[in-house]
């Protein structure tokens, strides 16, 4: 009877308004008063004042809630009594009646403390609230992470998350209550970056686990949800077919209303003495619903798409226009006849168009949208927010700022009086609207060489104040990328202002000097000169210019974690979705901005600032490839060794192996957590052991350090100097971009420390472009654009125009000592190695010479090289000629090269039907040396159908080639031996392309990924006999070390090493034999990565028994 009552009374009490339950409350109390004790009555009257005390709860009235949850207890210890019930903790009511007093607790920590045991309670006795108490365990510790940024409450989210995925799997079983519970977590890893990746996979798992779940409302919850990570980590299309299933889902389900998430109901316990940041607005708490739900689900095509959301604004408005006209408003006859397209232009303008009249009928407009009629009230304010968001946006568009700029300020003073709901689902946010509102301030300087201005002045006081607000607000939200976004912003508007100081103190200068007769002509120049500068505009550069880099490393440290954690996977697919990601955060402007700021303090670069211009440039370069190899790369032996020397190092190691295979092993959504724990324990070891930060470095790709460079000397065993070239595009209107040359090696006797040296070029990267369009790529050739290469004037001309590139190094570097060259955006095509230096014809006859795509690339290629070192797999030699036998008469010398390499290193040649692309692929992952002599093609713009080619193994129909190709696309999901080197003699096979961040793609980074150590490669089309040439003079330098018994070959851990480095400059020495051969016979062959090759001691005795 008494569940029966109390069944009754919820459908009347749910019926009723919160605020006028207390009549009904009285009535239905009174009638129960006649039923016996023995048939209930005390049980109904504890649920009734139960209930009662929830609703005093929802309208924040803890005091009177306190009060009812007293009655019930007293009442229900009366019904206990009577029924002989003695374990009453035990029952439902109690335990229910125990969850909501949480609400009542005042202290914050105290009320995450107490909910917590609560919890844990539950889960003890399998209690009837224990997915609540969990949920709001969770709830809770994400509030408070939010509002304090204590990784504490972080760390207790997770772990209770953890707990009710356990609680929803096992016991509930409620699958809806697992996807709407991750669904939540899915918006905590979205916001701290570095377990986005970890929740996509969880997602994955889940449709695997879960195939025939088949609930769509909830089903397309979890895709959306799934989508803004996808779109977070900028994988588009991905994102984009996500988002079409769930609106397919969305669209075929009928309207649920007020029941849709009916499960999102359950409270976390409240207070109204909370905090406001973290407990929603009272205002917004119960909202009358006009059956707005559909009406949001057809806006999820337009959000993010400008044209739709200003098209589906504008037929909205005209829509209820016409509808309140028809219904008498008065006020809008104005607008009876209006069409769409006279609407449009109301609302959008074109630059011509614009005048008083028009502008005053669109704020008419706003007016009325803004006080809407009840039943579509959050319907209307909402449109009336993205009719003023599209309309910012075509401004924008039309570079109209100060109209913009209204356009912002009327949708800030808007937010303030919105219903959450519109909060919630409005894609953009207070902070978003501030952040713009700093950039359209500064979007009129972007054109603009001169600050002098008051107006300029005022639009940097402006952006710097807007910017500040919109980090404020990303800060709260923890919003981590848009933090990184206006930090970066931040550091922007303080090279600004050090640019308006310069010219106001310049232009003060300028006057007094013409007033006493002098005239300035070097005002430019005058721009980064210290000497006008007051003792107070020095002082005010000196803090700006700290206040900005401390920005833009926020900003480069948060966006280094997004790329970091944007992939678990290695080979193609971790790439470029690391490089998605890159390119989308574009840090490379953080990065150049942190420089410039850096080269902005007055007078010239200490050794301080150029040891930090070092450091950055080594933090711009190639980050993408050299993350995904560090994610494939085993631990290199010799690092492993001393990590197990040390003890507590050693157990660190281990632990952290054990979890590896654990997640390994794990099946399904468990990964996810383990992989969190993962991430936990290795930050641990990095804070704490050297030598583990070491090999996480190597593993992470973290930038190449000063601390590296020591390493690396001392594992090379020969003097060697790093060279890095920078390209620092102009940063103001007017200006000229400068390339910078920065070298770095190890420490003499006069100086302990490693310094870097840095020397501004006079060469610019307009003379690189103009040589490379005269000889690489010309619009004009009679046969090959390389023809013009191919003269004596050819290399005088490069030596002239270019020769400023190399030059410092004549007193940077002495000769004979090893140089790795690591170039900067277009020098990545030019055989800098081939460049004239003082007393030489080319550098590479002064210099061993290297090139690496970013030297913590080098560093893994070392690692990869230290993997062979103690016990070098055999070489297992291979030759491979790519030529197909129909075009043997053309390209016999290239044929003819490999069967005479096969027989010095005793090995069977690969060429015609043995050297498949089935057969060379099986080779590839058996042989520690390839050397393959072929085609390769740039036939699509694409990098990574960069192709090498092969001869196909069966016959072809008349007129086709019979061959097949391997493109760079498949070579990123190889695996080589550890301490591979790969010849690849074919034209352009050294070829990249190369994108902002010097993020390089095409064969040689795709090879470099499979894991080789070192290639050689081409960075033009060449002759096959110029490439046979190149084969067998190489050669003849590898196995001259190799039988090398003077001493002059070096050896390590029981193996032989050659020198690449040395067999390259040996080759430039015998093709360039006069010194003035055209480069394009012989300067077009480059090595990259690490030039130690260890032999076995087999290898060794084949070698020198049937090599020479």
């Amino acid at each position: 009877m008494f569940n029966e009552a109390n069944a009754v009374f919820r459908v009347e009490m749910n019926r009723t308004a919160p605020e006028d339950r207390g009549l009904m409350v009285n009535e239905f109390l009174e009638a129960i008063a006649s039923i016996p004790p023995s048939r209930g009555r005390d049980y109904i009257e504890a649920a009734v004042c139960l209930q009662w005390a929830t609703t005093h709860i929802q309208l924040q009235a803890p005091e009177s809630a306190a009060e009812e949850f007293d009655k019930s207890a007293a009442v229900f210890q009366r019904f206990c009594d009577d029924f002989g019930i003695r374990n009453k903790e035990a029952t439902p009511h109690m335990q229910a009646m125990a969850y909501e007093r949480l609400s009542c607790i005042d202290d914050p920590i105290d009320k995450l403390e107490r909910t917590e045991e609560l919890a844990a309670h539950m889960e003890a006795v399998d209690g009837t609230k224990t997915g609540y108490c969990l949920a709001a365990a969770a709830d809770l510790s994400r509030k408070y992470y939010e509002v304090t940024g204590m990784e504490l409450f972080r760390t207790t989210y997770f772990d209770v998350q953890r707990r009710l995925d356990t609680y929803d799997q096992t016991v509930s079983e409620d699958i809806c209550d697992l996807v709407h519970h991750h669904v939540d977590l899915n918006s905590v890893a979205l916001a701290g970056l570095i377990d986005r990746d970890k929740a996509l996979d969880w997602v994955d798992d889940f449709f695997k686990e879960y195939p025939h779940f088949d609930a769509p409302v909830v089903q397309a919850l979890l895709l959306r949800s799934q989508a803004s990570l996808l779109q977070s980590l900028r994988r588009q299309d991905e994102a984009g077919r996500v988002e079409e299933k769930a609106v397919r889902l969305e669209t075929s389900s009928p309207s649920v209303g007020n029941w849709m998430h009916a499960r999102q109901g359950y409270r976390a316990p409240t207070r109204r003495n909370t905090t406001s940041s973290v407990q929603p607005d009272p205002q917004h708490q119960v909202q009358d619903y006009d059956g707005e739900e559909t009406f949001y689900w057809s806006w999820s095509d337009a959000i993010g798409d400008q044209a739709k959301i200003q098209e589906k604004s504008i037929q909205l408005v005209l829509k209820w226009l016409l509808e309140d006209i028809t219904t008498g408003n008065s006020a809008l006859e104005e607008f009876r006849e209006m069409t769409e397209a006279a609407l449009k232009a109301i609302v959008l303008p074109k630059a011509v168009d614009i005048d008083e009249l028009a502008e005053e009928r669109y704020m008419r407009l706003c007016a009325w949208l803004g006080k809407p009629p009840v039943h579509q009230k959050n319907r209307r304010l909402f449109c009336l927010v993205m009719l003023r968001f599209g309309r910012q946006m075509h401004f924008s568009d039309l570079k109209l700022w100060d109209l913009r700029l209204s356009e912002l300020q009327s949708l800030l003073e808007l937010e303030e009086s919105l219903p959450q709901i519109i909060r919630d689902k409005f894609p953009g946010s207070k902070g978003s609207w501030l952040g713009q509102m700093a950039l359209t301030y500064m979007a009129p300087l972007d054109y603009s060489a001169d600050f002098t201005s008051a107006e300029s002045g005022e639009r940097l006081s402006n952006a710097q104040a807007y910017n500040d607000r919109a980090l404020a607000e990303y800060r709260r939200n923890k919003d981590l990328v848009r933090v990184a976004l206006h930090q970066r912003s931040a550091a922007q508007i303080c090279m600004f202002m050090i640019r308006r100081i310069r010219q106001l103190e310049q232009q003060a200068a300028s006057s007094s000097n013409t007033r006493g007769g002098i005239v300035d002509n070097g005002s430019k120049k005058a721009e980064y000169d210290s000497a006008f500068l007051s003792v107070f505009a020095e002082a005010e550069v000196h803090d700006i210019r700290n206040r900005g880099i401390s920005q833009a490393k926020e900003a480069d440290e948060i966006f280094s974690l997004s790329e970091l954690h944007a992939s678990s996977s290695s080979g193609l697919e971790g790439i470029t979705h690391r490089q998605s990601i890159t390119a989308s955060n574009a840090n490379a402007f953080t990065i150049l901005t942190a420089i410039e700021l850096l080269l902005a303090a007055p007078g010239e670069p200490s050794d301080e600032t150029i040891t930090k211009v070092w450091q950055w440039v080594q933090k711009y370069k190639a980050r993408s490839l050299a993350r995904t190899i560090g994610v494939r790369i085993s631990d290199p032996p010799e690092l492993v060794s001393k990590i197990k020397a040390c003890p507590d190092a050693a157990r660190g190691y281990e632990e952290m192996r054990a979890m590896e295979q654990r997640i390994k092993e794990a099946q399904g959504m468990a990964k996810f957590n383990l992989r969190r724990q993962l991430d936990t324990y290795r930050r641990t070891m990095r804070e704490t052991h050297d030598l583990m930060r070491q090999l996480l470095d190597l593993r992470e790709a973290q930038p190449f350090d000063l601390s590296d460079v020591a390493r690396i000397i001392a594992q090379s065993g020969t003097p060697i100097v790093l060279v890095d070239w920078f390209h620092l595009p102009p940063y103001f209107t007017g200006d000229t971009g400068r390339l910078l040359l920065l070298t770095v090696r190890e420490r003499s006797k006069r100086h302990l420390n490693i310094k870097p040296t840095m020397d501004v070029l006079t060469t610019k990267v307009g003379d690189v472009i103009a040589w490379q369009k005269t000889y690489l790529t010309p619009e004009k050739f009679e046969d090959m654009p390389e023809e013009n290469l191919n003269t004596k004037e050819a290399r005088k001309a490069f030596d002239s125009m270019l020769g400023g590139l190399i030059a410092p190094l004549a007193r940077r570097v002495k000769p004979g000592e090893l140089i790795v060259l690591c170039p900067s955006s277009s020098l990545h095509r030019l055989p800098l190695h081939a460049l004239a230096i003082k007393g030489y014809e080319a550098l590479i006859h002064r210099n061993p010479v290297v090139y690496t795509h970013s030297q913590s690339l080098l560093r893994s290629c070392f690692a990869a090289t230290d993997l062979a070192r103690p016990l070098p797999a055999r070489i297992n030699a291979r030759f491979i000629s790519g030529i197909a036998e129909s075009e043997s008469v053309c390209h016999k010398a290239g044929r003819t090269s490999i069967q005479t390499l096969a027989r010095r290193f005793r090995t069977d040649p690969m060429i015609d039907r043995t050297a498949s692309k089935k057969l060379f692929l099986d080779a590839a992952g058996q042989s520690r040396l390839l050397h393959l002599h072929t085609h390769c093609g740039w036939e699509s713009k694409d990098p990574l159908d960069h192709k090498v080619e092969l001869p196909m193994s069966c016959a072809q129909p008349k007129g086709q080639r019979p061959v097949e190709s391997v493109t760079a696309r498949e070579f990123f999901d190889i695996q080589v031996s550890p301490g591979t080197h790969i010849n690849m003699i074919a034209c352009q096979g050294g070829v990249m392309d190369v994108q902002l961040g010097d993020e390089v793609m095409g064969l040689v980074p795709a090879l470099m990924c499979s894991g080789a150590s070192s290639t050689v490669s081409t960075l033009w089309r060449i002759q096959d006999k110029h490439g046979s040439r190149f084969a067998k003079v190489f050669f003849d330098s590898f196995l001259k070390q190799s039988a090398s018994t003077d001493g002059n070959t070096s050896k390590a851990g029981g193996s032989l090493i050659v020198n690449l480095a040395k067999a390259m400059q040996l080759a430039a020495d015998a093709m360039d034999e006069m010194k003035e051969a055209p480069l394009y016979e012989w300067a077009g062959y480059v090595l990259h990565g690490c030039w130690q090759f260890p032999l076995s001691e087999q290898d060794i005795t084949s070698l020198q028994t049937g090599g020479m």
